[in-house]
């Protein structure tokens, strides 16, 4: 029995004599790399389906009523500021979610309000978009680096 590689080889020295033509020595040479790469290919499929089931553990950890929950919590960690903006003319007040730190202008600044706040469902839409672990159930989770990777 020869293996892929000597069947290459054979099939190269083959079309070099004029015994075989491109289409065989190429088939050859694809069966010899497929044999040869099914190690890594296998490999990367199973960190596939790991990343899947991972990925589908995080999506099942948020539920219809955290939504409300992460606004009670934002509420409770005085995380909720509101910024007013212009539309249409009118000056508008808006409500954002703001990291809860006791950071430059303790959030109260408008510009920051608008740059760095969030609505809550935009916490938990960027949480199912990076986060590599399932919902904890504190707020810190959805804001940090440390907790996303």
């Amino acid at each position: 029995m020869t293996t892929a590689k000597e069947k290459t080889a054979e099939a190269q020295r083959a079309y070099q004599c004029g015994e075989c033509g491109l289409d065989t020595m190429r088939a050859a040479q694809r069966a010899y790399d497929l044999e040869r790469t099914a190690p890594q290919r296998k490999a990367e499929a199973q960190r596939q389906r790991d990343d899947w089931e991972r990925q589908q553990a995080v999506w099942a950890s948020i539920g219809d009523d955290d939504v409300p929950r992460i606004r009670q919590m934002a509420i409770e960690a005085d995380c909720v500021r509101e910024a007013t903006v212009e539309r249409f003319g009118q000056q508008v007040s808006i409500r954002r979610v703001v990291p809860p730190t006791s950071h430059w202008a303790h959030w109260h600044d408008n510009d920051a309000i608008l740059y760095h706040g969030m609505t809550s469902e935009s916490l938990v839409e960027r949480f199912l978009a990076l986060s590599t672990e399932p919902w904890d159930g504190t707020y810190a989770h959805l804001w940090f680096a440390d907790g996303i990777s």
